[in-house]
């Protein structure tokens, strides 16, 4: 309550002795000055792998999390070589950690990489997404993981939505404030934050999420899954989705512009592609061969790499667990030191 005292304005509140109110305003600057330079200190040193992910504000704890993970990552280790994205089957295939060794087995280099997939996250919010982060972030090589059920269209999830946030416009190259706060303080994100933590049900969710998220992006999907029946009718490739088909013409948009990009087809369980092939698979795989080769982007096939993991490999028809992991991120580091020596990523 505001009141003169003596011929000066004064705040009193509640159980708390009365300051003037210039006094207040100090005492609130300098708390607001004291909460940045705390985040921005703690946040910028490798302390900050040990305190919450700050928000973005893209309603997803996952993308908060990857973001601010893969700015930690190239604090810490240095520039980008390899930035993998993707859906679930990105998020719990590839572990950079394990492409590394590989790589650096093979050639004695070291590379850096980082996973950015992100569940339920389809081409429609790959795109602008990928372009986001490669105007961000500089990577040498954009590697996408992509199957055939990228191209429709699926439930409806938020996760699409993280290419239309203010974190992904800003690096669109469509500025505004909240973007420009998102991208550079610390304080801002973690003020962000606040509106999410203070929900009970939120803590306990973003909790989850931070805990199944290595420092290198990657999610593992351990044991296994829902293990259901293949449909009787195998499904049919069809483009019918127009911003599926928008958000892949971003991907051939930034080879155009002279990114790197690699196209991995994603493992699928050979049961199934043996069930769906001629009517799904095979079209899906036509399409992206005469497609690439078009635009010089390479298109890996991973069918022989598929037979070789086991069934207790497979945690559902679609995703590896940590048995069909290390096979899945092995041959992915091999096959990155075959065609893309040390001297690419100089």
């Amino acid at each position: 309550m505001l009141k003169n005292l003596f011929g000066k304005q004064t705040l009193e509140l509640k159980g708390i002795r009365s300051l003037p109110l210039w006094q207040s305003i100090y005492a609130l600057l300098a708390l607001l000055i004291a909460w940045s330079l705390v985040t921005e200190v703690v946040a910028r040193t490798p302390l900050g792998y040990y305190v919450p992910p700050p928000s973005v504000g893209a309603d997803s704890f996952e993308f908060d999390t990857k973001v601010y993970y893969l700015e930690q990552s190239i604090r810490q280790r240095g520039s980008l070589d390899c930035l993998i994205i993707g859906d679930s089957m990105t998020n719990n295939g590839p572990e950079p950690r394990l492409i590394e060794d590989a790589y650096r087995t093979k050639t004695g280099s070291s590379i850096h990489c980082f996973n950015f997939g992100l569940p339920a996250m389809f081409l429609d919010a790959t795109g602008p997404l990928a372009e986001a982060l490669v105007n961000r972030f500089q990577p040498k090589l954009l590697i996408v993981i992509l199957s055939a059920r990228n191209f429709e269209e699926s439930v409806d999830f938020p996760i699409r939505y993280v290419g239309s946030s203010s974190w992904s416009q800003q690096n669109l190259g469509n500025p505004s404030l909240p973007g420009w706060a998102v991208n550079s303080l610390y304080g801002y994100r973690y003020g962000l934050s606040l509106k999410y933590w203070l929900t009970p049900s939120n803590r306990e969710s973003f909790s989850d999420t931070w805990r199944m998220i290595t420092p290198e992006g990657f999610s593992p999907a351990n044991g296994f899954g829902e293990q259901r029946d293949l449909d009787p009718e195998p499904p049919e490739f069809q483009r019918t989705y127009p911003p599926a088909q928008a958000g892949f013409d971003r991907l051939l948009e930034l080879s155009r512009k002279g990114v790197s990009v690699l196209i991995v087809d994603a493992p699928i369980r050979p049961d199934v592609y043996s069930a769906w092939e001629t009517t799904y698979f095979r079209p899906y795989t036509r399409y992206m061969q005469d497609t690439l080769s078009q635009h010089g982007i390479p298109f890996w096939l991973t069918h022989d790499l598929s037979a070789r993991v086991p069934a207790g490999g497979w945690y559902d028809i679609q995703h590896v667990n940590e048995n069909g992991v290390p096979l899945f991120s092995t041959w992915l580091g091999e096959q990155l030191a075959r065609v893309y020596p040390p001297g690419f990523f100089q």
